[in-house]
């Protein structure tokens, strides 16, 4: 189960490499990750190890051949943040003032200076973690991923222990999807990684989002009657 759901993971992956680098032709990219995945499939570790290594050979022929400018400039941002505080690292500089204005505590509920005050953009949605930690602190910016940590690994547990392949391989898919989203979106307004515009789920603004969420909840809760959980 675990060789199979990396490969999957791959296989999402390249996708969304495929979205962030605006390529056209998505067809031929699914039958490249079909080839991938076929070749993958007898569990050969060098096997793995070539594709590791072309990843780190294609990593800087794709930033300096394939991206944009402004593509190049936000993983500039991500190493030196304040020489463009003006510009591409403005949104990612005033996260992270309202995150450190928070203190241990935070300056309490819809109390923020920077974020309630409008100066950080988007503070409801994609950079609602600073908020979070702005009013509730560090204490808050800790019991997010927290909360977020033990329903992943729940969700794992459930998934290890459903019979059926393909039912695992869902709630699988689900709960790293939930696990990649928080950690790409804390990633970004901590400048850990460049702006990609991720939300938080259960706390960004969005009804769509949110209701999507709670859909991909309760399909794991359902499998879940079908694990081997000890009651």
């Amino acid at each position: 189960i675990i060789i199979s759901f990396f490969l999957l993971w791959i296989l999402i992956h390249l996708f969304h490499v495929s979205c962030i680098l605006q390529w056209k032709y998505d067809h031929k990219l699914e039958m490249l990750c079909r080839r991938i995945i076929n070749t993958l499939n007898n569990h050969d570790k060098k096997y793995f190890i070539i594709l590791f290594s072309a990843m780190l050979v294609a990593a800087p022929l794709i930033y300096f051949f394939v991206m944009n400018p402004d593509q190049q400039a936000r993983i500039q941002t991500m190493f030196d943040i304040e020489a463009d505080i003006q510009g591409i690292g403005f949104q990612q500089w005033r996260g992270r003032v309202a995150l450190a204005n928070g203190g241990f505590a935070g300056q309490g509920y819809l109390s923020g200076d920077i974020t309630q005050a409008g100066i950080l953009p988007e503070s409801h949605n994609d950079f609602i973690f600073c908020s979070i930690g702005e009013e509730l602190g560090f204490l808050g910016a800790v019991a997010v991923p927290l909360l977020f940590s033990l329903m992943v690994i729940r969700g794992v547990k459930i998934a290890l222990r459903i019979p059926d392949r393909f039912c695992a391989l869902v709630v699988l898919g689900l709960v790293t999807k939930l696990a990649l989203q928080v950690a790409l979106n804390i990633a970004v307004v901590t400048n850990s990684m460049p702006n990609t515009g991720i939300s938080l789920p259960f706390f960004s603004s969005g009804g769509t989002s949110l209701a999507l969420q709670i859909f991909e909840m309760g399909i794991i809760l359902n499998l879940s009657r079908y694990s081997r959980l000890k009651k």
